[in-house]
């Protein structure tokens, strides 16, 4: 998110169990495009997306996925399930590259993509860009590939994964994420820096060295500084849990994207439960695995 560089967008994100979509799809012979199931406007999405690909002949039901506008993702997971399931209901033999063509995502950060095919805990190097370019939301830019992956990390076992996020009240979206971008953007390189060190040194390092009090530091530093401090300005109730968890040293935790969703991390269930019973009464939890693998295709005949 730099002035002048030459590569803007790079992430890192952890593949979750607890925040799955789930698609069916079959082929009909009247060619038809039918789209059940999910949020409307969701639904809505997918349905247009498909029919832009020249994609029918299709009876889809979205059985499954993640709210919407929380910062999970659920748009690009779902796209990407969605123009799966089409492609195999139509018999096409595709790859990676056909199918974000059908989805249309990964034109900004590449998380969403990645962890879709590999799963477990990915750092991506973003897009190349020129100097001067306007820096955008991934829902406002089409690039052709998709970020490459700098690491990919298999998530512990022994810790827990919990999603945390308010019953009400959604991140950033459409408009008011190009506008967020628009007012916060360039980031200064040093802060840049900072989280570059603290996600793709540190982060990947503690984890595979099972250094669990070097996953705290680092994912705290990493939003201390740079587009994530941004972000968590506009979630100040977000800023206050994280605070009172950051002064326990017992849990891990940052928000995922632009909220209101956490992703919180822990050595027992017991840290996971204690951690959260301070949280406001409209806020509610879950914990799970982290997936270790990419995307579950079941063909039958």
């Amino acid at each position: 998110m730099a002035r002048n560089s030459r590569r803007a967008y790079g992430g890192v994100g952890l593949a979750m169990w607890h925040s799955k979509v789930v698609v069916t799809a079959t082929g009909v012979e009247d060619g038809r495009l039918e789209v059940t199931g999910g949020e409307p406007t969701l639904r809505s999405f997918v349905k247009s997306r498909l029919k832009e690909s020249g994609l029918a002949g299709i009876s889809m039901e979205i059985v499954e996925h993640p709210t919407c506008h929380v910062g999970l993702g659920s748009k690009t997971a779902t796209l990407l399930a969605c123009g799966e399931a089409a492609l195999l209901a139509l018999g096409r033999d595709h790859g990676d590259q056909e199918l974000l063509k059908v989805a249309g995502r990964g034109g900004a950060s590449g998380i969403g993509v990645n962890t879709y095919f590999a799963g477990g805990l990915i750092g991506d190097s973003g897009h190349g860009m020129s100097p001067g370019m306007d820096l955008m939301p991934s829902s406002r830019r089409r690039v052709d590939g998709t970020p490459s992956i700098v690491f990919r990390v298999e998530w512990p076992a022994e810790w827990y994964v919990s999603l945390v996020r308010p019953t009400r009240g959604c991140g950033l979206h459409d408009s008011e994420e190009a506008q967020f971008f628009s007012a916060n953007t360039p980031v200064p390189r040093s802060e840049c820096a900072q989280v570059a060190m603290a996600l793709f040194f540190e982060l990947p390092s503690a984890v595979m060295e099972g250094d669990f009090e070097g996953v705290i530091h680092a994912l705290r530093r990493s939003r201390q500084v740079g587009f994530k401090s941004r972000e968590m300005r506009t979630r100040p109730e977000v800023s206050r849990i994280l605070a009172a968890w950051d002064e326990s040293g017992e849990v891990a935790a940052t928000m995922s994207s632009f909220g209101p969703s956490i992703v919180l991390v822990s050595r027992s269930l017991d840290a996971a439960q204690e951690a959260c019973a301070q949280l406001p009464g409209n806020w509610i939890f879950s914990t799970g695995d982290a997936a270790n693998r990419g995307r579950m295709v079941e063909l039958s005949e």
